[in-house]
């Protein structure tokens, strides 16, 4: 990696070979980028709705799968590893 320039296209895989990213993750990035231009007392809280939205999230995912029998162990959405093959 050149220090003065950042990671070249060499240093990973390119942009391609990444899974398209499903509409809610590019949503939730989208916010992300709008509150990171908000002055620091917004997005304190600004990021403590998102936060406790993901909490409530994932313990509802929690109790569903504690009520089905079912696991969190299985592939993640919007999974952002590398295409292999």
């Amino acid at each position: 990696m050149d220090e003065a320039t950042g990671p070249s296209m060499q240093d990973g895989p390119s942009m391609q070979d990444w899974p398209p990213i499903p509409d809610e993750v590019g949503a939730f990035l989208s916010r992300l980028r709008v509150i990171e231009d908000q002055p620091l007392e917004s997005r304190s809280a600004a990021f403590l709705q998102i936060h406790d939205r993901l909490q409530a999230t994932l313990e509802g995912a929690v109790r569903e799968g504690a009520r089905t029998g079912s696991s969190l162990t299985g592939p993640v959405v919007g999974d952002a590893s590398p295409r292999q093959g």
